[in-house]
């Protein structure tokens, strides 16, 4: 904003316009009080000094800049001035008084500038660094002359000019931009490092100090940058921020960058920056450095607070750091957060790395620790994870030496031993997180003490006995799971009735029993959002009364149990049901077609029961299947958990609970005694990715308005009854990666093109009366035929398989391209004799359908060789197996 404005809006409020030459001609953002008030003002409420005045500028040195809205909060104060004098009484309160002439300065503002106050004589009077209130703050107090009001003082600050001027880059620092803009492989638009002008202030990215006119910040972030860092970037030697994170940079960082003195703030993450870093970084104003998501190499750097020694975040995860934690690290007195993550870091995690004085936050998950060090006493940690490492033995009863300590997690070691009882009673702790070791003993947490606990995780230990009813004291827990502990038996505690603030409930695979009383008690629970019984109650009936009501449910699994009976009358009551499990059971009956009026169910598995009937037509309204609107990323199943799907031998069949954000819709009905004929209605689920009836006793044709179904990734029908051809519209379906329908009585021509090209002949076998370009030869009436269902000639089919390609992998687009150009260039890229010899075959055979009669027919058994070089697409479904 230019003076002229800033002089016109100021004039406007206060009928005031002039400015002393010495300001407007200054670079820096100056702050000018001419006159406070006026003696008449004074007199008027005989609460105000009659002659406050100042005569020299209050200027904002360095880097400390003013907020960018200062100039809107003065012309405020200016208005709230006018309206205070335009009132016809004084404020309650407010004392008045008779000064004295006075040198004071009074501010406003939201952040703490560093203020050089000056007086008549330009000498200086104070220079400290104030922390400004949303109030008047009063600046360089004079001794002779105390404050003069007794209560709340208000706009005292009159005319406020903001004048900026632009300002020009020196020729080190355009230097060492030109020596940045080398290093990158394209140039950045709106820099001009290579003109005339000298006004780089004004360029993205960049912000220079408002006395000196040098760079102090440089900020690239998510820019596409390509290239490596320039040495030139130690030209810049007032930089205080440099971030350049997210980017494609790659390569070492110079050694010059690490004796940048007044570097306070670095983040290079998300690039791909490799190398060693130096043992000794000499960065004195260092206090931020986020280097994740690398790939350096090497151990860490030992003297890193020897000489950076007010450092207070480091966040080197992500990268190939190996080896021990050097003992350097303890000079880090001034650290807070320290994040190691996912490297190779070896070796115990020391004990100096808890006895830092201000570390809040300590992450050392996804590394190749063996112990932790017993020794510990930070009375600032908050979060502690050393989750997925090695670490052997018990975990330390050391918590009551963190008594702020609300984060705890050993997921995936080795621990074993019971509950330290430190942890066990600790009173601030939130999250426990022991999943997926060797813990025994019983569950035992003093829930009259743990009056923070929100989330408890202790799937997968070997813990014994029976669920404690105290659990249910623990009035925050939110989220409980302690699934995969086979000798947990007995019932659910009626105690759990009074369980409110349970959202997110596992106790899968376990020894419970009494699934009735179960559901009766837990559905008390009226914050219950995600409830899974897998592996539990085995040969128990399930429930069928209209009793039970779980009205917030949200997600219900009660998978893998032998349970009889058929689907019940009370699911009815959860309208919110957004993935229903009852697979593996031995349910009978009907699919109830009230299950097609859950309007946000998007996952239904009712797999592998003795379910008979026809498919009621209502689960092809399923609105969340259906509507392109539903937004899938919005669904709030975030599970805490997961748990596994067994066969009922006991081996495993697939891990079936992921994070229910990766769980796709689907509509699994296989494995059961289903009749009739498949549903012309199923086209109308646009959003549905799996789509699996095999193993039932469907028949009819499959109706070809399945490619409707425009987002299928599986679609199943093996193993039925169905009859007709298979429709050529189901080549549109581009993302199909998985598909079968063998073992059916289906007859005619395979349709060529699109994904089912690269499907193997196993997805059609069991159908005598298929044929097709890769199956069992067509005659030649099925040939003209095909030729009439493709209305392509022979060219048309070099290009669907050119389309192809362009779902593959880098690698099946090598190998295609080999087989489909002339063997010339197969040549010219000296490709193997054996890729050689198949495309020659290949070539041939499209020259035969092109009417030559030279060249050998394609046997099977080669193209059987082909086929295993383009099939094996990989499928997005979650299932394993």
């Amino acid at each position: 904003m230019t003076v002229t404005r800033v002089m016109g809006a100021l004039k406007a409020v206060t009928g005031r316009g002039d400015v002393p030459q010495h300001i407007a001609s200054s670079k820096s953002l100056l702050l000018y009080n001419r006159s406070i008030f006026s003696p008449k003002d004074c007199h008027r409420f005989n609460i105000l000094c009659s002659k406050l005045h100042m005569t020299a500028p209050i200027s904002l040195e360095g880097a400390y800049q003013a907020p960018r809205d200062l100039l809107m909060i003065s012309l405020v104060l200016v208005l709230l001035k006018l309206l205070f004098l335009g009132s016809n009484e004084p404020e309650s309160g407010v004392q008045g008084c008779f000064c004295r002439h006075s040198r004071w300065i009074w501010i406003s503002a939201p952040s703490p500038p560093l203020i050089e106050a000056l007086s008549g004589s330009n000498k200086r009077c104070s220079h400290r660094l104030v922390e400004f209130q949303p109030t008047v703050v009063p600046i360089g107090l004079n001794d002779a002359y105390k404050p003069c009001f007794l209560g709340p003082v208000y706009m005292l600050f009159l005319e406020v000019l903001v004048i900026s001027k632009n300002l020009t880059c020196t020729s080190d620092d355009l230097r060492g931009l030109a020596g940045f803009m080398n290093g990158l492989e394209s140039a950045f638009n709106g820099w001009h490092v290579n003109s005339s002008s000298l006004s780089c202030c004004n360029w993205e990215g960049i912000t220079c100090d408002l006395s000196s006119g040098r760079i102090v910040r440089l900020e690239l972030p998510k820019k596409r940058l390509t290239g490596s860092l320039s040495d030139s970037i130690s030209d810049l030697d007032q930089l205080k921020t440099l971030n350049i994170s997210h980017n494609l940079l790659k390569g070492p960082i110079p050694v010059s960058f690490f004796h940048l003195s007044n570097l306070e703030v670095v983040d290079f993450s998300g690039n791909n920056f490799n190398g060693v870093l130096p043992v000794s970084i000499h960065l004195p104003a260092l206090r931020v450095l986020d280097i994740s998501d690398n790939s350096f190499v090497g151990s860490l750097p030992s003297g890193l607070c020897v000489n950076s020694s007010r450092i207070q975040v480091l966040i080197f995860d992500l990268n190939h750091f190996n080896g021990v934690i050097p003992h350097g690290f303890q000079n880090c007195n001034f650290l807070e957060h320290l994040s190691m993550a996912s490297n190779f870091l070896t070796g115990v995690i020391p004990g100096f790395l808890l006895m830092l004085p201000r570390l809040r936050e300590l992450s050392l998950q996804n590394n190749m620790f063996t112990a932790i060090n017993e020794i510990g006493n930070s009375s600032q940690l908050v979060r502690l994870d050393v989750s997925h490492n090695r670490i052997f033995g018990k975990i330390p009863d050391f918590f009551h030496n963190f008594p702020n300590l609300s984060y705890f997690s050993v997921r995936s070691n080795n621990m074993s031993g019971e509950i330290p009882l430190s942890l066990s009673n600790s009173q601030i702790i939130s999250y426990i997180d022991l999943k997926n070791n060797s813990l025994t003993g019983p569950i035992d947490f003093n829930c009259s003490m743990m009056v923070n606990l929100i989330s408890l995780d202790l799937g997968s230990n070997k813990f014994s006995g029976r669920l404690p009813a105290n659990l249910a004291s623990c009035h925050k827990l939110k989220v409980l799971n302690v699934a995969r502990n086979k000798l947990l038996t007995g019932q659910i505690p009626e105690s759990f009735k009074n369980f409110e603030s349970l959202s997110y409930l596992s106790l899968s695979n376990c020894s419970f029993n009494n699934l009735s009383k179960a559901l009766k008690i837990l559905q008390h629970c009226s914050n219950l959002t995600v409830l899974v019984l897998t592996m539990n109650f085995y040969d128990e009936q399930l429930p069928f009364d209209d009793d039970l009501q779980f009205k917030e449910l949200k997600a219900l699994v009660i998978a893998n149990c032998r349970l009889t009976g058929s689907i019940p009358l009370w699911l009815t009551h959860s309208t919110h049901l957004q993935l229903l499990d009852l697979s593996w059971n031995e349910l009978t009956g009907t699919i109830p077609a009230y299950l097609g009026d859950f309007k946000f169910l998007f996952h239904l598995d009712l797999s592998n029961n003795s379910l008979s009937g026809e498919i009621p037509k209502n689960l092809t309204q399923l609105q969340s299947l259906v509507s392109r609107d539903f937004s899938f990323e919005q669904l709030s199943m975030d599970f805490p958990f997961f748990g596994f799907k067994y066969k009922m031998s006991g081996k495993l069949l697939a891990l079936q609970y992921n994070q229910l954000a990766r769980f796709p819709p689907r509509l699994d009905l296989s494995s059961n005694l289903l009749t009739g004929p498949i549903l012309f209605e199923f086209g109308n689920l646009k959003m549905l990715l799996v789509l699996d009836l095999k193993h039932n006793k469907l028949s009819g044709t499959i109706p070809g308005s399945l490619s409707g179904m425009r987002n299928l990734e599986t679609l199943d029908l093996s193993h039925n009854r169905l009859t007709g051809s298979i429709p050529p519209s189901l080549v549109n379906l581009s993302f199909l990666s998985k598909f079968s329908i063998a073992y059916n009585n289906l007859t005619g021509v395979i349709p060529y093109g699109g994904q089912f090209i690269t499907f193997s002949i196993s997805s059609f076998e069991g159908n005598p009366g298929l044929c097709g370009e890769y199956f069992v030869k067509c005659h030649k009436n099925e040939d003209q035929l095909q030729a009439n269902l493709s209305s392509k000639d022979n060219d048309v089919h070099i290009i669907r398989l050119l389309a192809v390609i362009g779902f593959a992998t880098g690698f099946f687009i090598s190998v295609i391209t080999l087989l489909i150009v002339p063997i010339l260039i197969i040549d010219g890229f000296k490709a193997g004799k054996e890729l050689a010899g198949l495309g020659k075959e290949v070539t041939s055979n499209v020259e035969r359908k092109k009417g030559k009669k030279s060249g050998k027919k394609l046997p099977q058994e080669r193209m059987k060789e082909i086929l295993k070089l383009l099939v094996t697409a990989h499928s997005r479904s979650f299932l394993d197996g």
